[in-house]
């Protein structure tokens, strides 16, 4: 627990560089994060270790398997994407050591989450802050496939303000080539052009309540389809990031992240600001996270795919709480805010550490070791 407290103090310390030096600052945070995932312990993170074992199996697997489509994963039991697998590949041909997996899907990581908070972050310390402490962190040092997707579909957020669907596409099917459950940000495109209101909101959650209603003959349909899908056991179990308690707290928390944010928007509103083609795409984000965390009660693994949504708070909640200095309030909501990221991150990770097992942190014994 310790580093990561270390890393928190140091993001929120140095946080004064931000007006002026905001790259330099970015860069000195993102290595010290870089850091921690490209060199810690095989033995740290859920899946890290599966993915170690799997990397010199993985190197092996004949590309021919999946035929003239890479996105035959959808139609037989190939379990690993066609992307990942060729990046696999690649790495291994270079070194067979393991570590520079981590490396590698690390820097991919950090350099397209960098980018996206510095184009887009009023705050880049909050931001920061919420990677380190809602579990985007311990994200990347578990699901290796899936956050390196997750990453691409940030990145992607610029081609959707910049009104470019064709490379807003592309960059998705990008992503879907290492991890399939990249398609669920694909509606957000056109999700983004129309203004969230408290009418399209209801009306979206009423359009999706089928999903919920019916999702048994959904499963059913959407199984024999993707028979990689199957690999992943239909059940609630409470353990890891698949437990009822752990989806429950996910949902009340960000329900109350989104109640901030309409507050702080309505002050913003008093103040003369309006909503900006930004702040509507991550409004919309956050409202699908409600809905994949609600469908999570029928089928826990879609709980895994609420990061490609919830990471909107990294940036809805920093430009909301911009220019701290000229309003009391919020900077006492700023303040209330950090030390909530903090605590919830500690009490999580002390009472529930097998949700992410990320401490207590190890790096690595030796450049071949564990």
């Amino acid at each position: 627990m310790t580093i990561y407290l270390i890393l928190i103090a140091f993001i929120l310390g140095s946080a004064s560089m931000q007006k002026q030096l905001k790259r330099t600052y970015l860069v000195l945070c993102l290595f010290f994060i870089w850091i921690l995932i490209a060199f810690r312990s095989y033995l740290i993170g859920n899946d890290t270790i599966s993915y170690v074992n799997l990397f010199p199996i993985l190197a092996s697997y004949p590309l021919s398997m999946y035929g003239n489509n890479p996105f035959s994963i959808l139609f037989t039991k190939n379990r690993f994407e066609y992307g990942y697998v060729l990046f696999d590949k690649v790495i291994y041909y270079f070194s067979k050591n393991p570590r520079w997996l981590l490396i590698i899907s690390a820097t991919l990581i950090v350099m397209l989450l960098g980018y996206t908070i510095n184009k887009y972050s009023k705050n880049p310390a909050l931001s920061l802050t919420i990677f380190v402490t809602m579990g985007f962190m311990a994200g990347t040092m578990s699901q290796i496939r899936q956050y390196i997707a997750w990453a691409i579909c940030i990145y992607s957020i610029k081609y959707i303000l910049d009104n470019k669907p064709i490379r807003f596409i592309v960059s998705i099917i990008l992503a879907m080539l290492f991890h399939i459950s990249a398609i669920v940000f694909l509606p957000l495109y056109w999700l983004s052009k129309i203004k969230l209101t408290p009418k399209n909101g209801t009306l979206f959650a009423i359009i999706t309540l089928p999903l919920f209603i019916f999702f048994n003959r959904f499963s059913a349909l959407t199984g024999s389809l993707i028979k990689s899908y199957n690999n992943y056991e239909v059940q609630m179990v409470d353990n890891g990031t698949t437990g009822y308690l752990s989806i429950t707290v996910n949902l009340v928390t960000f329900i109350l992240i989104f109640i901030l944010a309409i507050y702080l928007m309505k002050i913003n509103k008093e103040n003369g600001g309006s909503r900006s083609k930004l702040t509507n795409l991550l409004l919309w984000m956050l409202m699908c996270s409600f809905v994949v965390l609600v469908l999570s009660y029928k089928f826990s693994q879609f709980s895994r795919l609420v990061s490609y949504f919830t990471c909107s708070i990294m940036f809805l909640i920093p430009n909301e709480l911009d220019n701290p200095e000229k309003s009391t309030v919020k900077q006492v909501i700023l303040i209330l805010f950090v030390v909530f990221l903090v605590l919830n991150f500690g009490i999580t990770n002390i009472l529930r550490p097998e949700w992410s097992n990320i401490i207590p942190f190890k790096f690595m014994s030796s450049w071949w070791g564990y």
